[in-house]
């Protein structure tokens, strides 16, 4: 198992740029947490494609390898492979020595349990801008009481399954969506803020509650520009109620998304 882990790190280290260019490594309960001196020398599309990592996410100072359940073992041997001293706060002192690739043998070694760390991944359910949860407009959502998620402002006025499922709930007035996919999360979509007020206006309802849908269905349709003439945020939060239950929420992409594409990992 150690040489699992070992072929691993060696592929970390070398594509976060090298030794030389680790100022200090952490790891949280799913993530190593990378502070780089230069960010442009890692080379993260291949970091994404290797197996045994979920994902990279760039977030402040901060470069993160998205591990999964695994972190600590790989954590301890990225530390080994850059001769890094000490645990979880430390300064790297690497002096790491060329290796030849695994990257062959990683793949092989990593990809059941990488299958096993992912448990379920959404897509967005529209076109649209993805934001922070804390720029929701209501605080009910921006304080992540409900849960964690994104906020995507729509480029239009559709709505997709963002997987495969069951509508569990759907108001009347068409605002809002509770949707039970068929891995287990329960996803909450809420067409802007205070638009319940709207009683139904602007909003066409293409599905119904207890219907199974699959991901990339067509949910529901809005008038944005009758939404905002009126005053109204069009900005859409997508919650994770049940987010608690998993060990981390991943956001895969912020900015411009396209419908279909994946926006959060659930592991």
């Amino acid at each position: 198992m150690a040489g699992l882990y070992d072929d691993l790190a060696e592929i970390i280290v070398r594509n976060v740029g090298g030794r030389d260019n680790i100022i200090s490594i952490t790891h949280c309960i799913t993530r190593l947490r990378f502070e780089l001196k230069d960010e442009s020398k890692a080379n993260t599309d291949v970091l994404k494609s290797t197996y045994g990592i979920v994902t990279v996410i760039k977030s402040g100072s901060q470069y993160q390898i998205v591990i999964g359940k695994d972190v600590i073992s790989v954590y301890d041997a990225v530390c080994k492979a850059s001769d890094m001293k000490g645990k979880l706060k430390n300064i790297t002192e690497a002096n790491i020595t060329e290796v030849k690739s695994s990257a062959d043998a990683t793949e092989k070694l990593f990809s059941n349990a990488l299958e096993k760390a992912v448990i379920e991944t959404l897509v967005a359910p529209c076109d649209g801008v993805v934001k922070d949860i804390t720029e929701a407009e209501d605080e009910v959502f921006s304080s992540e009481i409900l849960g964690t998620g994104i906020v995507i402002v729509p480029d239009d006025g559709k709505i997709y399954a963002p997987c495969d499922g069951i509508i569990t709930s759907f108001f009347s007035t068409g605002h809002a969506i509770g949707i039970h996919s068929i891995e287990g999360s329960e996803i909450l979509i809420h067409i802007g803020a205070d638009t319940v007020k709207l009683d139904g206006k602007g909003f066409e309802k293409k599905k119904s509650q207890g219907e199974k849908v699959s991901k990339g269905e067509i949910l529901l349709e809005f008038d944005i520009e009758m939404l905002e003439n009126e005053g109204y945020s069009i900005s859409t939060p997508m919650i994770i109620t049940n987010s608690d239950e998993y060990t981390d929420v991943i956001i895969e992409k912020f900015g411009k998304v396209n419908k279909g594409e994946e926006i959060l990992i659930l592991i």
